[in-house]
C-alpha cells in the first residue's frame, strides 16, 4: 500500500488535525506530511480506532522509506534539495 503524501505550509494545522483523523478513520496505512515550513517529514502509520498509532518526524539526514515500496529510500535533505525554497 502506498502512503498518502502531502506538502503542507499554510494548511499545517488542518493536515495534522481533521485530515489526519479522516485518513486514520478511513484506514489509510501511511500518511506523510511534508512540512515545507520546518523542512521535515511527519510519517504517520498504523491506523487503529481512528488514530495513527505511530508518528515519526524525520529531518535532515534521517532516512524515510514508504512501507509499500521498501526498495525506495531517501533522506529528508535529499528530498528538500529538489524543492526550491519559497
Amino acid at each position: 500500500m502506498l502512503p498518502v503524501i502531502e506538502g503542507s505550509n499554510t494548511t499545517l494545522a488542518y493536515d495534522r488535525g481533521a485530515k489526519l483523523a479522516a485518513y486514520a478513520t478511513s484506514g489509510i496505512g501511511e500518511y506523510w506530511i511534508v512540512n515545507l515550513r520546518d523542512r521535515t517529514v511527519e510519517v504517520h502509520a498504523q491506523p487503529r480506532d481512528g488514530r495513527f498509532q505511530s508518528t515519526r518526524i524525520a529531518r535532515g539526514d534521517d532516512r524515510v522509506t514508504p512501507r509499500g515500496i521498501p526498495d525506495v529510500s531517501f533522506t529528508v535533505a535529499e528530498m528538500f534539495g529538489t524543492i526550491a525554497r519559497g
